[in-house]
């Protein structure tokens, strides 16, 4: 997660990088508009990454409980 996070934000920093110097912002003022807008995009990435991995864990959890097999008296496996 952390490498995408670090593209995402790099490629965001030099986006809005482009867009102040296309549009005339003054130097200083589009580095610092692209740098806040990469830490943010750092962020959202990193905090999506983690919910995504959060779903697929929990939904693999559920598709083992559900699938799972137990043993009975006898030793043998049944369904549950």
């Amino acid at each position: 997660m952390r490498r995408w996070s670090m593209t995402a934000a790099v490629a965001v920093f030099f986006l809005m990088a482009f867009v102040g110097w296309a549009s005339g912002v003054p130097p200083f003022v589009t580095g610092m508009r692209a740098l806040a807008g990469a830490a943010i995009m750092f962020v959202l990435v990193r905090i999506a990454g983690k919910v995504a991995v959060n779903i697929l864990v929990d939904a693999m959890i559920k598709g083992a409980a559900k699938g799972s097999k137990a043993r009975n008296g006898n030793g043998e496996r049944t369904e549950q």
